[in-house]
């Protein structure tokens, strides 16, 4: 499965991501930052399914009251999404260097 997006982190910079890589210790568990790093010339990311995602919590909706006047009733939609990440399944970020 793919997505298209049209730009990464800034719509004013499409091609441009800045991160700080964050490495899991294999032994202890426990996580590294490594220093933040701005990359240009992002082509794609590719990345197990498991590896990152969300899930939508809280999805409700409710009407408000008629209005008499003009005749009509708005609805309303509410929800929470949960974005995850899972540290030891892989991805990859490609350049077009």
């Amino acid at each position: 499965q793919n997505e298209l997006v049209n730009f990464w982190q800034n719509p004013l910079t499409p091609d441009t991501i800045n991160n700080a890589p964050v490495y899991l210790n294999g032994t202890t568990g426990a996580l590294t930052t490594g220093a933040s790093t701005t990359t240009d010339k992002v082509f794609g990311l590719l990345a197990d399914v498991e590896a990152i995602g969300y899930t939508t919590i809280n999805h409700w909706s409710a009407p408000t009251p008629f209005n008499a006047a003009g005749g009509y009733t708005n609805m309303w939609w509410h929800f929470t999404d949960r974005y995850w990440n899972d540290f030891t399944e892989n991805g990859v970020v490609f350049l077009l260097d």
